[in-house]
């Protein structure tokens, strides 16, 4: 994303936040724009704060694996691709979406192991 939309994005954000300061999905959008800009932790902070005023949002759910899993933090990344899966177990979510996430956790299982045979 070009700098000059990031920062309309982040204005569209700012003004959202503004006429619904407790809403999750504009933390969730406010995550979307800090993961576009790759600037992961903050992206942590929106996902962490909306599933704070909504747990059971899953979308968070998803994008906090992705955004863990960019940090290094594996296993926590498998725990919230779990979660979400868990949550959108029975919604009627799109199942090419459940395949997607089910080949990451495999992923990163593989990357686990792998690393653990270089280690030892």
């Amino acid at each position: 994303m070009r700098e000059g939309s990031l920062h309309e994005a982040r204005s569209a954000v700012q003004a959202a936040r503004g006429a619904l300061p407790r809403e999750p999905a504009v933390c969730f959008l406010a995550a979307r724009v800090e993961v576009a800009a790759g600037r992961w932790a903050d992206a942590e902070d929106q996902l962490r704060r909306a599933l704070r005023l909504d747990a059971a949002f899953a979308a968070a759910h998803r994008l906090l694996g992705v955004v863990t899993a960019r940090q290094g933090r594996h296993g926590e990344a498998i725990e919230w691709w779990e979660r979400w899966l868990t949550l959108t177990d029975q919604d009627g979510t799109d199942p090419v979406a459940r395949e997607q996430v089910g080949k990451a956790i495999e992923a990163v299982h593989g990357l686990q192991r792998a690393l653990e045979s270089v280690d030892g």
